[in-house]
């Protein structure tokens, strides 16, 4: 058995063991501006997450409801399109999620007592 052909504009080592007989060319990578405004809070919660394990817990977990905050502000705000990553479901269920993900964090930083 040889090896399929590589289609038309494929290259590359991955041309061909990755070739999908029903549907298009698929190529590692090419997915990834999708997640478009995803990243705002992707690195807020990354940031927190560190300052929570340097022992600034309270700022920490305000800097992670920034971001989910901003989540929310960015779903409301840009179109399903440019929010990428962001747009899971509706636009209503989306901010409400963020939202709500914002203000337990932002509750739960005032709760903590250190």
């Amino acid at each position: 058995m040889r090896p399929p052909e590589p289609r038309e504009g494929e290259t590359g080592w991955w041309a061909a063991p990755l070739r999908d007989k029903r549907g298009p060319a698929i190529h590692p990578g090419e997915g990834l501006g999708d997640l478009a405004l995803w990243w705002f809070p992707a690195v807020c919660f990354t940031v927190g997450f560190v300052m929570v394990l340097l022992h600034e817990v309270r700022f920490g977990i305000l800097v992670m409801a920034v971001g989910s905050a901003g989540g929310a502000v960015a779903r409301a705000i840009v179109p399903r399109r440019a929010a990428g990553g962001l747009a899971l479901r509706s636009r209503g269920v989306d901010v409400a999620m963020w939202t709500l993900m914002a203000v337990l964090l932002w509750v739960m930083s005032r709760a903590i007592e250190l």
